[in-house]
């Protein structure tokens, strides 16, 4: 007994992902990227390397605050903050300027005892070098004879022979440079096909204008810190801790 032949028709698909699809969404670049790339290249050359905790400060989620309205209740208005786990701004800022001068008392003193350090390193190298001066002092190196005299000026170099052969140089240069009259203009009908697109190596990015603003040797910008920030004692200002 014979199988029956069964013939089967293979159509071949290609599948494709709809532009909703994350894998099509994923690489599309939407106006928002942009932004972001033309900011790491303008502030970038502005602000260095803080611009990275900047960055990622304004792209944090934002931390709303209370601000308590003097004309009312105040007295009250704080207790319930305070009871709900609010904590005042001013509290948390002299807690932190606390720490920084402890920090900044230690620092001063380490650098004091650096310096002295560097200071008895000096001295010791200078009396080191005073006794190796003193040590060999009497080897003086000898004058010059006149037997080497005479085979340095044996030596010389003839400058009537040098200057005659720089201007040959020259005339030989200035003849490679002559161009044949009847092949001048030829060169200007060929035909050259484009290889690529001329005109992205003269884009000048907009950060590189502010590369002028960079603290050079020649400009020096002097940078004062402030460090008397004080807050009104009648702004009271209250936040909740992170993740609250």
């Amino acid at each position: 007994m014979l199988l029956q032949i069964r013939k089967v028709s293979l159509f071949l698909r290609r599948a494709k992902h709809s532009k909703t699809h994350w894998s099509q969404v994923q690489k599309k670049q939407f106006a928002r990227d942009r932004a972001l790339e033309n900011f790491d290249d303008f502030y970038g050359q502005v602000y260095g390397n803080r611009w990275k905790s900047i960055r990622v400060a304004l792209l944090s989620e934002h931390k709303y605050m209370a601000l308590v309205n003097q004309f009312g209740d105040c007295e009250r208005t704080v207790a319930e903050l305070e009871a709900d786990g609010a904590i005042n701004l001013r509290e948390i800022y002299a807690a932190k300027k606390r720490s920084l001068s402890g920090l900044f008392e230690e620092r001063a003193s380490e650098d004091k005892i650096f310096k002295m350090d560097q200071r008895i390193e000096a001295f010791a190298e200078n009396r080191e070098r005073q006794e190796m001066e003193r040590l060999y002092k009497e080897d003086v190196p000898e004058v010059g004879t006149r037997e080497d005299v005479e085979a340095k000026e044996g030596g010389a170099v003839d400058f009537k022979k040098s200057l005659s052969k720089t201007l040959q140089d020259d005339k030989e240069m200035d003849f490679q440079r002559m161009i044949d009259p009847d092949f001048g203009t030829s060169a200007l009908h060929e035909f050259i096909p484009a290889t690529k697109l001329k005109g992205m190596e003269d884009y000048v990015p907009e950060s590189d204008h502010y590369k002028y603003y960079s603290n050079s040797a020649d400009f020096p910008v002097t940078i004062e810190m402030e460090n008397n920030f004080e807050i009104p004692q009648n702004l009271d200002i209250y936040t909740y801790e992170r993740g609250n």
